[in-house]
């Protein structure tokens, strides 16, 4: 037995994984359900290099980070520098980017700036999900899961021939669960959800050269909100600041006496338990048209709506302190066309992409809501300085009480121009050159007003506070619209020494446009706009099948300069209160390799071994905040802090050996991840930190002679690691608040396949 040949179409077209010049991971939909791969922000443990944050929960944002090169935003407005794509088609908002997987064929992640061939933002990488298509014979599938947590899934599809030049194909996934976490408080168990995804595609050839593929997927969630475990920052005994050990060991309260009341990450105490959901629709065209023997065209046209309400318990505890309820909405046009061809002795591609995308939000920021009834007997009017008499030491605090309602509607509009040639210079040596130019506009409308018990007023005009009135206030107003272009491209050269030895050097230069801060806008000073980013990358790096085609040993190194990088920060604003704003540091410099081995051994018996190294810093990166106490500006130094999400080392292993048993196939697989410690923000707040952590799972299952039938036990996190997943800080009450991993989980599968 040797190694399958990968086909990847990582440069738009079909290739084997050994021929691309690029750092590529790729798994099929098997070995996806093998790994219990069933969200697109679950595939991070076996890449290297690669980390995805869970901001809001499982359901929340998804914070793709590959090569260190990413976005902590979590604003459904603002998508990062990792271009996620479905179907070839790019997907703009972060909501849309985490997404349930089914009837997938394959995934491949591609590091490094991809800027040249695929659509906007993928300046960091991308990540290409690609579902099954019908065949030319009727096939059907089928498989439930049981498992922890009383958690059950169910998974179908069935296509095939529909007519001489029409085939289709249906698929659909269930999946139920009570959730892992236990609430406290309320006794609720969170965050429990239902799913229902389906995906209809139709493929119709009506002649050898044009082939015309329809895609409509839809889909629905519904569950409980996520559970926050409450960490307090404050020392019971002195009244001092604990250090970051005391806070992961959960021996410190918040500023109002509040413990955690126990150390277990999967039992919480919220108040705030609401209905999470989200809908959404998509629909793709695409015409594959081959012109001749040498030119093909494609035109791929989609259509997304999204629509979500995501309630958040952001300070994780019994009380009403720092509340969320995020209802947004978000819709996105994309049109590419491209013309591709080959001759003797080379291979290029041009095209078009445009996107239309708007992004509407309604959010609710509720402040300190629990002490409202503190300002129900205080007359509306009442002097500033009576009001600081009545509340004493607690005035500072409690002055911010209400609801800040922030509504906003954006529009990006981006047009593309790309190519790439590919030259064979000899039998050894291929010349690959690509550039893209990006012509981008952002406009946004944007209205915050707080609504408050009593709100302080400079009646006067003297730039004091001289009164508290009661009701809404508008505090923050912005209209305007930026743009932004940029020539981005590639030059990079492949040698192949020997037969099955691929060693290949790149330059390339990718862009990321700038925007506008969406997440936390409470005054109309913090309103303001964010500029592009870019990277220069240097790359060099090698493939090679080994040992007669049994073992695949590929590696790459990497330096980036990264320029004007836009990071997510957290200051004090205006207006008193805790923001997190995108900001452009000066530079960011990156340098890391990585090693993946594939290989079988004996018969029967496949290893898999990934190792990823980051060393990255920021330099010459200085942001403004707020002094707590006095309100003045003060200058923060971040300069030589690591970027969030970025681990120094990480690992992962995967075993699988499979033998004849009982006139059919056994199998045994275990696989193992471990990703070095990280700071969850460029801060490196060591308060919002994950210690090194390891996760082990494992399957056992056995399939039939005709390989209908499989049958699995399966476990997952089987040493019960704890670890934090994101981390908020809301150091203005004392607390931070985690949004933990899944722990131990095991169970049962069956699937058949006709």
């Amino acid at each position: 037995m040797v190694l399958e040949e990968v086909t990847v179409t990582a440069q738009k077209r079909e290739q084997s994984l050994q021929d691309v010049s690029i750092a590529i991971t790729a798994f099929s939909g098997d070995d996806l359900r093998g790994l219990g791969v069933t969200q697109s922000n679950e595939f991070a443990e076996q890449v290297p290099n690669v980390s995805i944050g869970q901001q809001g929960g499982p359901d929340g944002f998804p914070l793709f980070f590959v090569r260190g090169v990413g976005l902590t935003d979590f604003s459904n407005a603002n998508s990062g520098p990792i271009a996620i794509y479905m179907n070839d088609v790019y997907l703009k908002a972060p909501r849309a980017q985490n997404f349930t997987l089914f009837d997938i064929e394959q995934l491949e992640i591609l590091r490094g700036p991809q800027g040249t061939l695929f659509g906007r933002n993928s300046s960091g990488g991308a990540v290409l999900f690609r579902s099954r298509r019908p065949g030319e014979k009727f096939e059907s599938n089928f498989s439930a899961d049981y498992g922890s947590f009383d958690t059950y899934n169910f998974e179908g599809g069935l296509g095939g021939p529909i007519s001489e030049n029409l085939q289709g194909r249906f698929a659909v996934r269930y999946a139920n669960s009570d959730g892992n976490i236990d609430n406290l408080f309320t006794g609720d168990t969170q965050p429990g959800s239902e799913r229902l995804t389906a995906r209809g595609t139709l493929v119709y050839t009506p002649s050898d050269t044009l082939e015309i593929t329809a895609f409509l997927e839809g889909g629905s969630k519904d569950g409980l909100s996520t559970a926050n475990k409450f960490r307090g920052k404050i020392d019971p005994a002195t009244g001092g600041l604990c250090s970051p050990a005391q806070t992961y060991r959960y021996e410190c309260m918040d500023a109002f006496g509040q413990t955690s009341q126990t150390a277990d990450l999967h039992k919480v105490s919220n108040n705030l338990v609401l209905d999470q959901t989200e809908d959404f629709v998509s629909g793709t065209l695409r015409i594959d048209w081959d012109i001749n023997d040498s030119i093909s065209f494609a035109s791929i046209t989609n259509y997304l709506e999204l629509d979500a309400f995501q309630p958040d318990d952001t300070d994780a505890s019994p009380m009403r302190l720092v509340e969320l309820l995020l209802d947004e909405e978000s819709d996105q046009f994309t049109q590419e066309f491209n013309f591709s061809g080959t001759g003797e002795r080379s291979d290029w591609v041009v095209g078009m992409y445009y996107l239309n995308s708007n992004s509407q939000a309604h959010h609710d920021y509720e402040f300190l809501m629990e002490f409202a009834p503190l300002f129900a007997s205080i007359p509306t009017e009442t002097p500033v300085d009576v009001v600081q008499g009545l509340l004493g030491g607690a005035y500072g605090l409690l002055s911010s009480t209400g609801v800040f309602t922030e509504i906003y509607d954006q529009n990006v509009e981006s047009l593309a121009l790309f190519g790439q040639y590919e030259y064979d210079l000899s039998d050894q040596f291929r010349l690959i050159v690509g550039l893209r130019y990006t012509d981008e506009k952002t406009k946004i409308d944007l209205d915050t007003v707080f609504t408050a018990p009593l709100f302080p007023v400079d009646i006067t005009g003297d730039g004091m506070d001289d009164l508290f009135l009661r009701g809404t206030f508008p505090t923050a107003s912005l209209h305007d619209s930026i743009s932004d272009d940029n020539l981005s491209g590639k030059i990079a050269l492949d040698y192949r020494p020997v037969d099955n030895t691929l060693i290949y050097g790149s330059i390339s230069t990718a862009f990321k446009a700038g925007g506008y801060n969406t997440s936390t806008i409470f005054s109309s000073d913090e309103a303001q706009p964010f500029g592009p980013e870019e990277i220069t990358a240097y790359e060099i790096g090698f493939k090679s099948d080994l040992a007669d085609n049994r073992v695949r040993l590929n590696g790459a190194a990497f330096i980036y300069d990264y320029e004007d990088m836009q990071v997510f920060t957290t200051r004090v604003t205006a207006s008193g209160a805790p923001a997190r704003f995108i900001t452009n540091a000066a530079v960011g410099d990156y340098k890391g390799a990585e090693l993946e081995l594939l290989a079988m051994p004996t018969d029967g018996l496949t290893i898999q071994l990934g190792v990823g190294y980051i060393d990255a810093e920021l330099k010459d990166f200085f942001t403004e905040t707020r002094d707590p106490d006095t309100g003045e500006l003060v200058i923060q130094d971040f300069s030589g802090a690591r970027p969030g999400m970025t681990p120094e080392w990480s690992f992962n292993a995967l075993a699988r050996y499979e033998w004849p048993l009982f006139n059919g196939t056994g199998a045994i697989q275990a696989d193992y991840s471990w990703r070095d410690d990280f700071f969850h923000t460029t801060d490196n707040d060591p308060y919002r930190a994950t210690e090194a952590y390891g996760v082990i799972g494992g399957r056992l299952s056995w399939r039939t002679s005709d390989e209908a039938w499989e049958f699995a036990l399966w476990g997952r996190n089987l040493t019960d690691e704890g670890y934090i997943t994101w981390a908020s800080d809301l150091s203005f009450i004392g607390l931070v608040s985690d949004t933990t991993g899944v722990q131990r989980s095991y169970g049962i599968s069956v699937s058949y396949h006709y």
